[in-house]
């Protein structure tokens, strides 16, 4: 796992549409904050940026301003 995975998934999600629509629609799907983060770290895993939960929210808590339109 990797911190440099969560910068570069946010990337991908600005560059592939279909990925940012299907991180989109997980807040639709779930209402509670930890299956919402559980499902957004098993797309990212899917599309090949795997990383834990507390790097997640480590850049989070650094860069939450600037991203959080763009992911749950």
């Amino acid at each position: 796992m990797s911190a440099e995975n969560v910068k570069l998934f946010y990337a991908e999600l600005k560059r592939d549409r279909v990925l940012h629509e299907r991180a989109m629609r997980l807040q639709a799907v779930y209402r509670r904050q930890e299956e919402l983060i559980d499902a957004f770290l098993a797309l990212a895993r899917e599309s090949g940026f795997p990383f834990s939960q507390e790097e997640f929210i480590a850049y989070v808590f650094e860069h939450g301003e600037e991203e959080k339109n763009d992911s749950p």
